[in-house]
């Protein structure tokens, strides 16, 4: 159980304390929202407040290497901004769950909680009238023991790490020849052996 600040406590037991919660979630560019109607400023950072528009699954208490999912949703939206959000949720991607307390006049009370954290398993889309996308997260360790769901291509690579082109050439290092004790050696995984057709008169000379 999480120990409540004692400014937290007094004025929860006097009933002027309001509970709402912030969210983040650490994509290309972090996206961060308010489950309240006003703008939350947080170390220095902006919660956009999303309302009843914004919402999250029971959360239950168990060991970090259990799956526990967690739905993050986000209605009422235009389905461009569906797809969009959708296509930004990557696996992996960091997501935290703090419990903020505020008083009467909307202040701050002590410092928001973490109440959850996990990572991001995949996101699905709702188009209609009530376009939404529900972005579904696993908590702690649980998502070492899934399957990342990339592909061994340069196309899935260059998605996955913007600018990176290192698999354009894999192929080429595969066949390539290099100098190795004087002699020239076929690079693909071992020093010795044949080359391949491609190279085998090089060797021969």
């Amino acid at each position: 159980m999480t120990e409540l600040a004692p400014a937290i406590v007094t004025k929860v037991t006097g009933n002027h304390a309001h509970v709402s919660y912030l969210v983040e979630f650490d994509l290309t560019a972090p996206a961060r929202f308010h489950s309240g109607i006003l703008n939350v400023t947080w170390n220095g950072e902006t919660y956009v407040a999303v309302g009843g528009l914004g919402a999250v699954s029971t959360i239950q208490n168990r060991a970090l290497t259990v799956p526990n999912p967690v739905t993050f949703t986000l209605g009422g939206v235009d389905v461009r901004t569906v797809d969009l959000a959708a296509d930004a949720a990557k696996f992996g991607s960091a997501v935290r769950l703090y419990r903020l307390f505020r008083d009467d006049a909307g202040a701050m009370i002590g410092e928001p909680i973490l109440r959850w954290s996990g990572s991001i398993d995949y996101a699905s889309t709702v188009h209609g009238g009530q376009s939404a996308v529900n972005i579904v997260c696993t908590a702690g360790l649980a998502v070492l023991d899934k399957r990342a769901g990339g592909r061994f291509t340069a196309e899935d690579h260059e998605r996955r790490f913007s600018g990176d082109t290192y698999f354009r050439y894999l192929q080429d290092m595969k066949t390539k020849v290099i100098q190795w004790g004087g002699r020239p050696r076929y690079s693909g995984g071992r020093f010795s052996g044949r080359a391949p057709e491609s190279n085998r008169d090089f060797h021969a000379r």
